[in-house]
């Protein structure tokens, strides 16, 4: 279903600032402008030695990096099939 079928035009978007650039993306697609308003930075300060060391928490975040970005692979290979696939005489 398109956004424009419904009357929408613009949405804000209010989802983790990491999965943010995908889930704009996908708004966009759709037609929508897209206010974001991301949440979820993490942050410490003063930056320590010990925050360079390896932890469950940064072992945590990576995981949760990595998953964005093989979606956002997923994405991009999805859109590419379609786009491929609207082009291809049969």
């Amino acid at each position: 279903m398109r956004l424009a079928s419904l009357k929408i035009d613009t949405v804000i978007l209010v989802t983790d600032v990491l999965h943010m650039p995908r889930a704009a993306r996908t708004f966009e697609a759709l037609g929508a402008k897209v206010i974001r308003a991301p949440l979820g930075f993490q942050t410490t300060a003063p930056i320590s030695v010990l925050d360079f060391l390896p932890s469950a928490g940064g072992l945590r975040e990576s995981a949760y990096v990595f998953h964005e970005l093989i979606g956002e692979v997923w994405y991009r290979a999805r859109r590419a099939v379609a786009a491929a696939a609207l082009h291809t005489p049969w």
